[in-house]
Order: structure tokens, then C-alpha cells, then sequence
């Protein structure tokens, strides 16, 4: 009976020491979290749409909604600069979603609404070359 028991227990202890004991998390920088499964972090100047194949296992990662900065810190999206906007275009803080020459009510989504962006000024739509201009300039130019 001892022996069994001596056996047992030896088998127990040597299981529990061939097994992998869990990686320690990494600390995580300020407004970062930890993800188990990854992180695909939006940069203020570019989303991402995260899928499994942009993801490293285990690894920190802004917080929902926050975005990096070109210094690698993790803020608000509202304290990224503001683009450069061309003619006849505002910053607008919630995005843009345009009227076009060929589209003068166009679906805008909440998808294209969730960043700020540059937009056609009031009174302005975009045509097909991507500049801003009056509807009668989109008549004139076919």
C-alpha cells in the first residue's frame, strides 16, 4: 500500500514538473492592455481590420478605441493631428462621407463615420478624380 502510494505520488510530482507553467505577462505600457489572443493596434493614420493573420499571441495592445501615435504610444483618437486638408476641404472630427458628381445622397454608414477625416467643404462634392468642386463643374467636365 505504501508503495502505491509512493508511486502515485512521485508520478503526480512529475507530471506537475514536465508540464509548462504559464508565461508571465508582459507589462503593458499606459493606455495598453493585454490581449491572450493579440493585438492589432489602428495608428492615427491608418485602420486596421484585424483579422487572425496580423495578431502575435500573447502581446499588449491599446485599448479599445484608442490609436498609435508615430511615437508607438497609445491615445485617444481625438489627440492625433489633423490631416492636411486640399481645396475646397474641412477636418471633420467624426469623418467625412462625401456627396460625389455621380452620387448626391450617398449611404454613409456608420463605418465611414467613425474617424476624424477630411471632407467637402459645404456646398462642394467630390468627383471622380478625388477633388472637391462645385456641382456645376461636375456638369462642365462630364
Amino acid at each position: 500500500m505504501f508503495t502505491t502510494a509512493a508511486v502515485l505520488c512521485a508520478l503526480f510530482v512529475a507530471t506537475l514538473a514536465d508540464s509548462e507553467l504559464p508565461a508571465e505577462q508582459p507589462k503593458c505600457g499606459i493606455n495598453e492592455v493585454f490581449y491572450e489572443c493579440g493585438a492589432c493596434d489602428s495608428t492615427c493614420w491608418d485602420d486596421f481590420n484585424c483579422n487572425s493573420r496580423c495578431r502575435k499571441p500573447g502581446s499588449c495592445g491599446c485599448k479599445p478605441t484608442y490609436k498609435r501615435n508615430k511615437r508607438g504610444v497609445c491615445i485617444p483618437p481625438e489627440q492625433c493631428p489633423k490631416p492636411k486638408c486640399g481645396r475646397n476641404e474641412e477636418f471633420f472630427m467624426c469623418g467625412a462621407c462625401d456627396k460625389s458628381c455621380s452620387d448626391l445622397r450617398p449611404e454613409c454608414t456608420e463605418i465611414c463615420r467613425l474617424y476624424g477625416d477630411c471632407g467637402c467643404k459645404k456646398g462642394f462634392v467630390r468627383n471622380g478624380y478625388g477633388d472637391c468642386v462645385t456641382y456645376r463643374e461636375c456638369r462642365r467636365r462630364g
